[in-house]
Order: structure tokens, then C-alpha cells, then sequence
């Protein structure tokens, strides 16, 4: 009797040895199954495509009769009726003539400001003060690669120096150079009556220097009925040997590029796209759709339209871009973390206190390795900006305990 009731005891104790060992062991997996995690971020992502299309402005070739042209305005820069745009030379003589003429007329605007300025510093500290101050703007223009703006503040600058080098009994020396410098001027200026002229801007405008044939050939009025295949069967017409630029007559631009046909599924006229070109422009841009062409092999045409920048695509014609047609904002979740509970709601599960939550989540857009979720700050439930996802992780369950290691 005693021994039966010995072997009772041996498997009781068996019994409870093995229930310890795996509340043990499923204690021991709870807390110490390593986990991967990551935090919530805030992301934008969109849906679009890298495409190559062409620049089309509203254009003017400028001609030049003579045989030597030196084009007096940058690239995108903005005239006006009657302006000037370039300077031609009958001659290489006429041409040195004239940059006689402009060094000479440089000397006779500096002298002039230094005499002007003659009762505007009260002393020599104030003067001082102000070149400083030129010096550290005409400085800062050049490391802008503004040489423009530090061309023409180059005059004032140079006619505060000269300021500072004389005194009241040098400005009548000054006044007699000025007299000789306008006499030298009008010489030259009666000399080059005959060989070198003006050459204006028609209209108002952008001025660029480059003409590549295709100003007559691809129009805006062209775009409103061009198939994708006769755009890639134009050819440029022949240029001029007497072009010497082309004036953009109107601020409005357009990009026309054949889209793969599913980009465009949802997209119209009137809608607004993000533009980022790959040459010329560091910024991306917003245009807008004016037409989508019938589908020709899987592709459709593309036209958007855009009334700023112009003063920077003067240049541009055969351009690739990057157009994301739709955008979305939320939060970011990878694949691996996303899972569905028993009613079929995605979710994912945060760490939060060494436990595992459980936080649902709308998914937005797709954007390959990770999904785009909405941000709701509605209720402190939903996945918010810095909450760490549980991305690898076995048999989770809201309240389960977990490290992080």
C-alpha cells in the first residue's frame, strides 16, 4: 500500500515538472523571441513615370544682316518692344570701335558718380563705410555666379574708390577729363554711324541665343491635333547663316512626351501634375494637363502647360522628366509588418511597454516594398508618427509579451 502510494507521488511529480517546463518554455518564448521593429514615419510617395518629351514655345527667329553679331542680352532674359537684343558689325575695326566706345563711356560713368557723390559722404568714415558694404554685395553676386548684377555694381563701386582717392581740389581736374572723355565719345560715335547697328526686339519677350530649326516647325497650335507619330517624324527646318536668336513671345509654355496609356487611366484636362525635369531646372514644378491623345501602341500624348519658369527653359527642348500624376501622404508601413486580424482589417502591431497592440490601418498606395497608410489623428488607436512597428515577429496577439533586443 505504501508503495503504491510512492509511485502516485513519483508521477505527480512528473505531472508538475512537465506543466513548469512549459509554462517555462512558453514564458521563455514570449519574452525572449527577437523581434524586428521599425518606427512610423511620415511619407509621401507618387505614382507616375520617367517619360522624354519636347519643350514647345511660342517663338520668333531674329536675323542679323551684318557680318560680325554680339548678342547684348542673356539667356531668358526679358525685353521689350524696341529694345536691344544684339549689336552688328560690318567690321572687326567697327566691332573694336565700339568696345572703345563702351570702355570709354564705363570711365566717363564713374567719374561722373565720383563727382556726384562729392557732398553725399559727410566724411571719410562714412565713405569707408559704404565701399565696405559694395565691396561685401559685389562679392556675394559673384559667388551667386550673378556676374550681371556684379557688372553693374561694378560702376558705382569703382566711382566710390575714385571718391576716396582725391579731394575737393581734384575735382576740377576731373570735371576737364570728363570733357575730354565726351569729346573722344562723340568722334567715335559719328564714326560708327555707317558700319554698326541696333539690332531690337520685335515684340515683348524672353530673349534666348540658340535657334535649333524647330521655332516654325513645333508650335503650340501644332500640339492641339499632333499624333506621338508625328511628333517623332519631325525634322527642324534648315537655320539661317543670319540667325542670331529667337524671341519666346509668350510666357506660356508647353511639354508634350508619350505616356504608357494606364498612367493616364484617371487622369483629364484641367487636372495638375508634378513636373521634375533632368536638365536646367533643380525644382520640381506643377503643370497642367491640356490634352491626352488617343491611344497609339500603349502610349498616349501628353500635353501640359505652364506660365512660369519660362526665363529658365528657354534653353530646353528634347527634355526627360520625371511626371507623378497622383500623390499620396500618410505614414509608412513595410510590407512584412502588415497583417489582417479574424475580421479581415489590416493592422499592424506596435511595441508599446514590451507589449504588442494592435493598431488598424487604410492603406493608401502601394509603392512596392512598403505601403503608404493613412494618418488618421482622430484617436490615439490609429498608428501615429513615431510609433515602433512590429515588422518580423511570431504569433502576435494584442496584449503578448515581447522584447525588443
Amino acid at each position: 500500500m505504501k508503495q503504491g502510494r510512492f509511485y502516485n507521488k513519483i508521477i505527480l511529480g512528473l505531472l508538475l515538472l512537465a506543466v513548469v517546463l512549459y509554462i517555462g518554455y512558453a514564458v521563455f518564448s514570449a519574452v525572449r523571441q527577437p523581434l524586428t521593429t521599425t518606427r512610423a514615419i511620415e511619407y509621401e510617395a507618387g505614382e507616375g513615370c520617367q517619360v522624354t518629351g519636347w519643350v514647345v514655345r511660342s517663338e520668333q527667329v531674329l536675323s542679323s544682316p551684318f557680318g560680325i553679331t554680339v548678342l547684348e542680352r542673356q539667356e531668358g532674359e526679358k525685353v521689350g518692344t524696341g529694345q536691344v537684343v544684339a549689336t552688328g558689325y560690318n567690321s572687326t575695326g567697327a566691332q573694336a570701335r565700339q568696345e572703345e566706345i563702351a570702355s570709354l563711356s564705363a570711365q566717363l560713368e564713374q567719374l561722373s558718380y565720383a563727382v556726384d557723390t562729392t557732398t553725399d559722404a559727410a566724411d571719410t568714415a562714412a565713405l569707408d563705410q559704404e565701399i565696405l558694404a559694395e565691396l561685401a554685395q559685389h562679392a556675394q553676386y559673384v559667388a551667386q555666379g550673378d556676374l550681371s548684377a556684379a557688372l553693374s555694381q561694378s560702376t558705382e563701386l569703382k566711382g566710390l574708390i575714385l571718391r576716396r582717392s582725391i579731394d575737393q581740389t581734384d575735382t576740377a581736374a576731373i570735371t576737364a577729363q570728363m570733357d575730354s572723355l565726351e569729346q573722344q565719345l562723340t568722334q567715335l560715335r559719328g564714326a560708327s554711324g555707317g558700319d554698326t547697328a541696333r539690332i531690337v526686339a520685335p515684340s515683348a519677350g524672353y530673349f534666348s541665343g540658340t535657334v535649333d530649326g524647330y521655332e516654325s516647325v513645333l508650335t503650340p497650335e501644332l500640339l492641339e491635333t499632333a499624333t506621338i507619330a508625328q511628333l517623332r517624324a519631325l525634322e527642324p527646318a534648315a537655320v539661317a547663316d543670319n540667325a542670331c536668336g529667337r524671341l519666346v513671345t509668350d510666357a506660356t509654355w508647353y511639354f508634350a512626351a508619350a505616356v504608357p496609356a494606364e498612367y493616364l487611366t484617371d487622369t483629364e484636362a484641367g487636372d495638375t501634375v508634378t513636373v521634375s525635369f533632368a536638365q536646367n531646372l533643380d525644382d520640381t514644378m506643377s503643370m497642367t494637363v491640356t490634352r491626352i491623345g488617343d491611344e497609339e501602341d500603349g502610349e498616349r500624348l501628353l500635353v501640359l502647360q505652364s506660365s512660369d519658369y519660362i526665363q529658365d527653359v528657354t534653353l530646353l527642348r528634347r527634355q526627360t522628366a520625371d511626371v507623378v500624376f497622383r500623390s499620396y501622404s500618410g505614414l509608412r508601413v513595410p510590407k512584412e509588418a502588415l497583417r489582417m486580424n479574424e475580421e479581415g482589417q489590416a493592422g499592424v502591431y506596435i511595441l508599446e511597454s514590451a507589449q504588442a497592440r494592435w493598431k488598424p490601418v487604410t492603406i493608401l498606395y502601394d509603392n512596392g516594398e512598403s505601403y503608404v497608410v493613412e494618418l488618421d489623428r482622430d484617436s490615439v488607436s490609429n498608428l501615429w508618427p513615431g510609433d515602433e512597428i512590429i515588422v518580423q515577429a511570431k504569433n502576435l496577439y494584442d496584449g503578448k509579451v515581447v522584447v525588443n533586443e
